[in-house]
């Protein structure tokens, strides 16, 4: 599906970039809610972990559009 929009936005408006981020935090305290769908902690160390990768990458993705 991203795919599919990728390539409808190509066509509208020119060559486009997607950068996808999985198991983000939904919210900040997950023992307020009785969801047994996500794994809290889990959640808490990607954010942690990996999420500063991400956001290094898509900063370097928009730096990319202005030069």
């Amino acid at each position: 599906m991203i795919a599919n929009y990728s390539r409808t936005l190509s066509m509208m408006i020119g060559p486009t970039q997607t950068f996808i981020g999985t198991e983000t935090q939904q919210v900040n305290d997950y023992s307020k809610y009785n969801w047994t769908f996500f794994d809290g902690p889990a959640r808490v160390e990607r954010r942690d972990k990996v999420f500063p990768e991400h956001k290094k990458k898509v900063f370097e993705m928009g730096a990319a559009l202005i030069q």
